[in-house]
């Protein structure tokens, strides 16, 4: 899928030498940012989730809630594999911050 998406962006910028670069910075970043996402939604679903057990609660009344684990874990993860993503991208494309913008000189300056 990120390979997909370089090469659609590749394209769509008219740049043809830019779209190996591209594929080979968004795999690079996957093998980085998925087992860097899986490592720390584990560690922090041991910390927030170690006692959870999905049940319904009795709120009184017939009615019930669902008592659900912790979504903590699971942003946390997606947020550090976005980074592992980025940071492997921009370490293949020989950039110095994934943000840092490119802007063309005017005039020879």
């Amino acid at each position: 899928m990120n390979a997909r998406r370089a090469v659609v962006t590749s394209a769509a910028s008219s740049d043809p030498s830019a779209a190996g670069g591209s594929i080979a910075g968004a795999g690079f970043g996957t093998a980085i940012g998925y087992p860097l996402g899986a490592a720390v939604q584990g560690g922090l679903n041991g910390v927030f989730n170690h006692w959870s057990r999905p049940v319904w609660q009795d709120m009184g009344h017939t009615v019930q809630q669902w008592i659900g684990p912790s979504p903590l874990p699971g942003m946390g993860g997606a947020g550090a594999g976005g980074f592992g993503q980025e940071f492997g991208n921009a370490l293949v494309n020989g950039q110095t911050s994934p943000s840092t913008p490119v802007r063309p000189t005017r005039g020879g300056q």
